[in-house]
């Protein structure tokens, strides 16, 4: 039997260790990066956001009460201004009523 021969490879010899990677690679490493800053900061302003959000519904809220408590208040007042103009207006009525029967009075005892 004739010895073994190692048959001569068609593939051009690999250089060793590791090879620098191709320029288009870089690039999209690049991009790859941009996209995830762009990502991170869009987080961050929907966070931000959403907080603003919280905060202004919060402020909303505390509104609403705050009016409802005030158009109470506004309420109660309007009664007891109610309340005192139909008060002044008896008092009004019974005053010239008086001053009526006082004039009237006054009639009768300069006719005597």
């Amino acid at each position: 039997r004739p010895p073994h021969r190692a048959l001569a490879s068609p593939l051009p010899p690999q250089p060793q260790g590791p090879s620098p990677p191709p320029p288009w690679m870089d690039a999209i490493k690049k991009k790859m990066q941009m996209l995830k800053l762009d990502k991170e900061n869009a987080l961050d302003r929907a966070e931000q956001a959403e907080a603003d959000k919280k905060a202004a519904e919060d402020r909303s809220k505390q509104l609403e009460d705050e009016l409802v408590s005030l158009q109470k208040k506004l309420k109660a007042t309007e009664d007891e201004l109610d309340k005192y103009s139909e008060a002044l207006k008896d008092a009004q009525e019974k005053l010239e009523l008086a001053e009526k029967k006082a004039t009237d009075a006054e009639a009768d005892v300069a006719s005597l």
